[in-house]
């Protein structure tokens, strides 16, 4: 009886955050977009961090929404498998794939390491390289952009209990995920987040101009 309790109590858990996941990944975005962008000439790849069962599918959320809906090219790169060196693997897949194009890459802290690898490659469809962040990382390549995102101070709404409860999991679990970061919280929180990804993405189009 005890046996069937505990493995009842798990499935409901599991239940749960599968649909949080699926609420999560089927949420509908509506933004204030801001006029005469400058566009970046080559795409922008969001590498979208590992999964888990309390953190799956949509890795940043509205980001790439956002961007796009602002006429920016964007691809979001899921990778299939958890090792480093099947990631790796996956990205010289990726990069042959891509050949005779060049593209914008942006990371967060938790693929720090094939990040790293990306900028030691020669490879042509690199044109930019960034690591998204709430803080400061030392890198070891200077070629990498760090890209600093200012959380918001006294939020007036954070994410959903059962939102920060799978983030926070998943950050034990997996690696660490910094919930604003990856675009999640409530619409109000979007704003000032969105606006940050959008100067650099306009960044990126400029420094683009001068190729």
């Amino acid at each position: 009886m005890l046996i069937f309790s505990f493995a009842l109590l798990i499935s409901i858990i599991l239940f749960i955050f599968y649909y949080t996941n699926r609420h999560r990944r089927n949420l509908k975005y509506y933004f204030r977009l801001h006029k005469n962008c400058l566009l970046t000439k080559y795409p922008i790849v969001f590498l979208s961090g590992p999964d888990s069962i309390f953190y799956s599918g949509r890795y940043w959320n509205y980001i790439p929404d956002w961007l796009e809906a602002h006429g920016y090219e964007v691809l979001d790169f899921n990778f299939s498998k958890d090792s480093y060196v099947q990631r790796v693997a996956e990205l010289k897949a990726l990069i042959n794939l891509t050949e005779g194009s060049r593209y914008h890459y942006i990371a967060d802290p938790s693929l720090k390491k094939e990040l790293e690898w990306l900028a030691q490659q020669d490879f042509s469809a690199i044109q930019s390289l960034s690591m998204v962040s709430s803080q400061p990382i030392t890198l070891h390549n200077k070629s990498i952009n760090n890209l600093v995102i200012s959380l918001a101070q006294n939020p007036s709404k954070t994410p959903r209990i059962y939102w920060k409860l799978a983030a926070k999991l998943h950050s034990l679990w997996k690696a660490p995920i910094d919930t604003e970061v990856v675009g999640l919280s409530e619409s109000d929180q979007i704003s000032p987040i969105a606006r940050q990804y959008l100067s650099w993405a306009i960044s990126l189009a400029e420094s683009d101009m001068t190729c």
